[in-house]
Formats: structure tokens, sequence, C-alpha cells
């Protein structure tokens, strides 16, 4: 890769960094770059491993300083219930994947026998189960409320929640329903 196409790399990734901590460290944060690759490349060290192992940690900067400017950043109030009701879902956001996709590690340890649940997954198949819906009302209610003008506002991030949510709840109502369906009205032995 050419000085300038690094450079240009460079600068890219820099643009990546929030706005905030981009104005405030983001030109030094450049020029050191340009003076450490001018010294590698006077004293004949290897460029390569000193552009990717700057780039690696440039890069795990960046995320590092995005997740915590996200941390310190004010949510509207229907994004802080579109999160809490994230939250709420996760057990089974954890779960339902996990036994799709027959995650050992998670399997192990939500079942005594690679098959039936212990202890600690009924708790979280359960709690979980007991949880969605709880979830889905949260991040419903500002789009439930009215506002100051009387009317009611509809929050794209709310909606992609609550789709989220309702996909577990709409898996888990079908699989008991035909549950029910097969056992107690066709009347199959051994149905379990």
């Amino acid at each position: 890769m050419s000085r300038d196409r690094t450079r240009a790399a460079y600068r890219r990734l820099l643009g990546l960094y929030p706005r905030s901590f981009r104005e405030r460290f983001g030109e030094s944060m450049e020029q050191t770059f340009d003076d450490l690759r001018r010294e590698r490349s006077t004293a004949g060290s290897g460029m390569l491993g000193f552009v990717v192992s700057t780039f690696v940690e440039t890069s795990l900067s960046v995320v590092g300083e995005n997740v915590a400017a996200l941390s310190r950043a004010k949510l509207a109030r229907h994004h802080r219930f579109a999160l809490v009701g994230l939250l709420l879902s996760l057990p089974i956001g954890i779960v339902f994947p996990s036994v799709w996709l027959d995650i050992a590690v998670v399997r192990d340890l939500l079942t005594l026998d690679g098959n039936r649940p212990n202890i600690l997954g009924l708790t979280v198949i359960v709690g979980g189960l007991l949880l969605l819906p709880v979830a889905f009302v949260v991040t419903l209610l500002p789009m439930m409320r009215k506002g100051p003008d009387r009317k009611r506002r509809l929050h794209a991030v709310n909606l992609l929640v609550c789709a989220v949510i309702s996909t577990p709840m709409a898996t888990t109502l079908y699989g008991i329903g035909e549950e029910v369906h097969q056992c107690e009205i066709r009347g199959i032995p051994n149905c379990d």
C-alpha cells in the first residue's frame, strides 16, 4: 500500500471516531501516525507490521470510544423504552437461537442430558417467556401515550423492537398450539 493510500485509509479510520473525540484528537493522531510511519520508513523497519498493528489498535479504540459515547448519550424517551424491551427479551433471545443452532455450550448449561432442561434452563425459559409480553408492552408504551399535542406518535425503533420481540412469542404460541392440537384434539398417543 502506498504512503498516500495508507494515510487516506488511516484518515477514514479516524473518521469512525465520535465527532467530539475526532475534533479533539484526530489531527494529532494523524500527525503521530505520519511521524511514526516516516521514522519506520527511514529506519528500514517492517512497515507492514507497523501499519497492521496501528490499524488494529485504532480499530479497537474506535469501538471503545463509540461505546463510551453511546453510554454518555441521552437517549430519547421512546428509545429508552425500546432498550428496556430488548433487555427484557434477552433471555429468550439467547436461548431460542442457541437451541435452533444447537450450540453445545448453552445446551450443556441449560439441560441435564442434552434434552431435558435443568433448574437453570427452566428458570430461563419460563422466566423469559413470561417477560416477553412485558417487554412487548413496555416497548409499545411510548406509542400508546398521547404527546403534548394530544396525538400519538409511531416510533420506528419501537416498532422494530416489537417485531423482534413478537417473533419468539409467535413461535412459542404456534408450538404450544400445535402440541395441543396433536395431543388433545387429534388424540395422538405418546405425542409428548
